[in-house]
């Protein structure tokens, strides 16, 4: 992994920022985004118990981050591990035992709940690709979606736009 530059673009909590950092020999830098505050300590608290010192957290929305500036020139890799497509979050509530639900009463919840994650991948996906970063035409993205669902739901906004 030599000296590149990643980007990993929703860090926490998750503890690949940290994996990477260590297959990387803390040669290299990671820059580790994360909106949520309390995430962002954790992170933090986490690299500082690993003893990690190529990880440089942010406070940060990715989508925020402005491609052109200076201190993300030599960034070759973006990592997205985004939200999941929410259809285990489905599940997990129980709503298929309801009456509603098998009779077919149900009020599209479930659709709503696959479409928002998706939007927001969609974005992030495009935004990590309009990146104009030193790729010296040997870049790399790495996507990580739990549930490949999240194709489809795509797949359907797709067909459903031509």
């Amino acid at each position: 992994m030599g000296g590149k530059q990643f980007i990993d673009a929703c860090a926490a909590p998750r503890n690949k920022t940290i994996h990477l950092a260590v297959v990387m020999k803390g040669e290299g830098k990671i820059i580790a985004c994360e909106l949520n505050k309390d995430r962002v300590k954790r992170l933090e608290h986490t690299t500082n118990l690993a003893g990690v010192t190529n990880v440089e957290v942010l406070h940060e929305n990715f989508m925020n981050l402005n491609p052109e500036d200076e201190l993300y020139s030599k960034v070759r890799t973006i990592l997205l591990d985004l939200s999941c497509s929410g259809s285990r979050i489905v599940a997990d509530r129980l709503d298929y035992l309801l009456p509603s639900h098998s009779s077919g009463n149900g009020d599209g919840d479930d659709v709503g709940r696959l479409h928002k994650p998706a939007a927001f991948q969609e974005k992030a996906l495009i935004h990590a690709l309009s990146c104009k970063l030193e790729f010296n035409n040997s870049g790399e993205g790495i996507m990580v979606t739990c549930k490949p669902q999240i194709w489809n739901v795509w797949q359907y906004e797709l067909v459903k736009a031509d």
